[in-house]
């Protein structure tokens, strides 16, 4: 696994997030993984059959996410205790249509020094209320067809 995570460029902020995500998932998904982060495995109880090989895949799992992680993503997820809880944090964080990543934006307007790139942002800002606008429309039309 160290060959695949090497190959992978560390999550730097919402620039790389797409690529990152789907690289994650496939790494997460090859290791056998990713059901910690995606809520199918639950946190084993001590006692359980094969408990050591359970809580080991869910170490796997968050040590993967956290070693792929540049010293800001990181600082963001530091009070997460499990993989899940990383995994949802980053989706909270970089997911376009989250409030937190409204709030990013916005905070990087208001410390924006230039028009230029004032205006960037309220164009990034536009985009997504557009694509959140999109997405009810299509939804609404799909709910009509049925």
């Amino acid at each position: 696994m160290n060959d695949e995570r090497q190959q992978i460029e560390k999550l730097t902020g919402e620039e790389n997030w797409p690529t990152w995500h789907i690289l994650m998932k496939v790494i997460l998904e090859c290791d056998g993984t990713y059901d910690v982060v995606d809520g199918n495995s639950m946190k084993p109880e001590q006692g359980v059959e094969d408990y050591m090989g359970k809580l080991d895949c869910w170490s796997k799992a968050k040590k993967h996410l956290v070693l792929s992680l540049d010293t800001q993503p990181l600082l963001r997820v530091a009070a997460c205790e499990t993989a899940k809880d990383v995994w949802n944090k980053l989706h909270q964080i970089y997911d376009n249509q989250s409030a937190e990543n409204i709030d990013l934006l916005r905070n990087k307007f208001n410390k924006s020094s230039t028009v230029k790139k004032r205006i960037k942002l309220i164009n990034k800002y536009m985009t997504i209320n557009r694509l959140k606008i999109l997405i009810c429309y299509v939804t609404n039309l799909i709910n009509l067809q049925q």
